[in-house]
C-alpha cells in the first residue's frame, strides 16, 4: 500500500470542544483514513495565512473514511481553525512523517508518557496496541487537572496514571517522576517507553531511561512548515559521538518518531 501522500480540501464532518479551546476535529477522506498510523501527522492551512500547522494524528478509523485531529487555540491559524464548521472544507497535506513501532521484544511494557499537544498521537497508539492485544501503559502531565483531557477516553484501552504539577489530579508531580516511581515500586516491570512533549520532558526522560538500560522512541515537536522536507524549518541535531561533525536530521521527513537517543535535546 505504501504511505502515498494527498494534497487535498477535505471536509469537516464533526467537531468538539473538549475542554476550554481544545478541539477536534473529524474529517473525511478515504485514503488518507486507511494510510494514517500512529505517530504520522498532516498539515493544515488556515485560510488567514500562508504557513501551514502541523497536527498529529488523533485516531483513523478506515471502515468509515475518517480521521481526528487535536489542537489548542494558541494563534491566529488555530483561532481560524476553531471557526470552522462542519460541512466547511480544509487544506491538508497528509499522511506525513513516519510512525511509532511496535517493540520487537513481546515480553516488554509499552509505557506511553506525553502531555499537552503530545497527548493525541499517544493516544492513537495507546488504542492501536490495544486492537493488536497489548494493553499499554499511559501516564499523562499537566500543568492542573484542566490541562488533562482525553483521559476517559483512554482509560477504556489502557492503564492511566495521572500526574499534575499543582497536584490537583493525580501525581503531585511530573509524569516523568511519576514513572520513576511507578519503576521503583515495581507497578511497571519492563518498560519500552514511547513519549511527545517539550525538551525539558523528553531530557529528563532519556535521563532516567539511560540510568534505567530502557529503550523506547520520542516523538519531537517542531515547526514543520512544508512538511516535506522543502523548507528545512524544522532540522534537528543528532546526538553523535563525533564531535568535529554535526549531523542533522528533519523532523517532517526522518521523524518525527526518532529513538530516543538519537537527536540531541
Amino acid at each position: 500500500m505504501g504511505f502515498k501522500r494527498y494534497s487535498c480540501d477535505v471536509e469537516i464532518i464533526d467537531i468538539k470542544e473538549i475542554c476550554k479551546n481544545v478541539f477536534t476535529f473529524e474529517m473525511f477522506h478515504k485514503e488518507i483514513a486507511l494510510r494514517a498510523r500512529a505517530g504520522m501527522f498532516l498539515s493544515l492551512l488556515p485560510n488567514t495565512e500562508t504557513l501551514r500547522r502541523p497536527l498529529a494524528f488523533m485516531d483513523a478509523d478506515p471502515e468509515k473514511s475518517t480521521f481526528k485531529v487535536l489542537f489548542s487555540v494558541v494563534g491566529k491559524g488555530t483561532k481560524h481553525f476553531s471557526s470552522l464548521r462542519v460541512g466547511d472544507k480544509i487544506s491538508i497535506n497528509a499522511p506525513l512523517g513516519n510512525m511509532f513501532l511496535m517493540p520487537k521484544d513481546k515480553d516488554v511494557e509499552p509505557v506511553l508518557l506525553g502531555g499537552g499537544s503530545g497527548i493525541p498521537p499517544l493516544y492513537f497508539l495507546a488504542k492501536t496496541l490495544n486492537n493488536t492485544g497489548k494493553k499499554s501503559n499511559v501516564i499523562l502531565g499537566a500543568r492542573n487537572c484542566e490541562t488533562l483531557f482525553l483521559k476517559e477516553d483512554i482509560k477504556k484501552f489502557a492503564n492511566l496514571y495521572l500526574s499534575t504539577d499543582d497536584g490537583s489530579e493525580g501525581f503531585y508531580g511530573n509524569s516523568v517522576e511519576l514513572l520513576k516511581k511507578l519503576i521503583a515500586d515495581k507497578s511497571i516491570k519492563n518498560p519500552f517507553i514511547y513519549a511527545c512533549g517539550p525538551s525539558p520532558m523528553l531530557r529528563a526522560l532519556r535521563t532516567l531511561m539511560l540510568e534505567n538500560n530502557i529503550n523506547g522512541y520520542f516523538s519531537f515537536e517542531s515547526v514543520m512548515g512544508c512538511g516535506f522536507g522543502m523548507c528545512q524549518a524544522c532540522a534537528v541535531e543528532r546526538n553523535t559521538t563525533n564531535d568535529n561533525k554535526k549531523e542533522y536530521a528533519l523532523c517532517c521527513i526522518n521523524g518525527p518518531v526518532f529513538n530516543f537517543n538519537d537527536i540531541k535535546l
